[in-house]
């Protein structure tokens, strides 16, 4: 296991990377510009980047996962085209009672699958929508952007 992933996981417990602001503006930029690296070289190691629009969220109790709908907004990386649905899921460690609303937010996706099937997202490989990501990912893939 990669120390990212390693690190990833406690930080994540489960849930995807959300890189949130801190309170000091100098370890907010230290923190901020280690979630920058962290997401380009995950990126690197995967053959999918994706951006997508999460149309359905459903969890599951008696499995621990949370399934995902979605629709393909950008592909950075990869074979992925703009418009495609996209199904995946990953293991949480509960499942809250009061479900969080994540219909209609974004998340991108690193995956080395290209399915219109199910497919698991393992801890580390999905990270909540921030501009600068999508910025550093665009720039990083420029000339693979669909």
């Amino acid at each position: 296991m990669r120390v990212q992933h390693a690190i990833l996981f406690a930080v994540s417990a489960g849930v995807s990377i959300s890189c949130k602001s801190t309170n000091s503006a100098n370890a907010d930029a230290r923190y901020q510009a280690w979630c920058l690296s962290a997401i380009k070289e995950e990126a690197a190691s995967h053959q999918n980047a994706i951006l997508v629009l999460i149309d359905e969220c459903q969890y599951h109790r008696s499995d621990l996962s949370q399934n995902f709908k979605g629709t393909l907004v950008r592909s950075y990386k990869g074979n992925w085209k703009a418009g495609e649905q996209i199904a995946w899921s990953r293991v949480v460690e509960y499942v809250p009672d009061e479900e969080p609303h994540l219909a209609g937010t974004l998340e991108f996706i690193l995956t080395d699958q290209h399915t219109n099937g199910l497919f698991y997202v393992d801890v580390g490989d999905e990270w909540n929508y921030q501009p600068e990501f999508d910025r550093a990912l665009q720039l990083a893939y420029s000339n693979n952007a669909k």
